[in-house]
């Protein structure tokens, strides 16, 4: 029968666990790793809003509006710690759906800033020709960036993710055809 936790009963706990002698030490022993990571940090953050910054001049966006596209860039790099491949690219694209939806920001100027981030996606790619399976391969795509797909050093597609939906299918470095995935 589990016992119900009264005010004074989770006070009394607390000032248990946490005796201030044992918890200053557990920080100073914890403190130069903890200022590593802080700057680490503060120096990702200060990147990525230069970089954002550049891309609200080209826009002409300023003002309050210009803190919201921080924001969003800001959630997402937020993910980017904890998520990698296909989870990332969902989050960004529920994130923008998200701020273009309650905040009426630009899709534009979203998937700009998802791209400059440079979220990577780990794919895979089965190539056919006339029906046939003639290659599997799998490769790391950059979101809105250039990419091409290698098996044994061969170049087996080519193209922009997502915004083209078509690539070029090469076979021994021979453009034979366009895939779609």
């Amino acid at each position: 029968m589990p016992i119900k936790k009264s005010g004074l009963n989770m006070w009394k706990k607390y000032e248990a666990k946490y005796n201030p002698t044992i918890v200053e030490t557990r920080y100073e022993n914890v403190r130069e790793t903890t200022l590593e990571r802080a700057q680490q940090g503060i120096e990702t953050v200060s990147s990525v809003r230069s970089l954002v910054n550049t891309i609200l001049d080209e826009y002409g966006i300023g003002g309050g509006e210009r803190a919201t596209y921080l924001a969003f860039a800001t959630a997402i790099l937020k993910h980017l710690y904890r998520q990698k491949g296909k989870a990332i690219k969902k989050i960004a694209d529920g994130l923008k759906d998200y701020y273009v939806t309650a905040y009426r920001l630009n899709e534009e100027v979203c998937q700009e800033i998802i791209s400059a981030l440079g979220i990577t996606i780990q794919t895979h790619i089965d190539v056919y020709i006339t029906g046939s399976l003639i290659k599997i391969g799998e490769g790391e795509v950059t979101i809105g960036r250039p990419f091409q797909m290698l098996i044994d050093d061969t170049v087996i597609a080519e193209g922009i993710y997502p915004v083209e939906q078509k690539f070029n299918v090469f076979i021994d470095n021979t453009l034979v055809g366009e895939g779609e995935g």
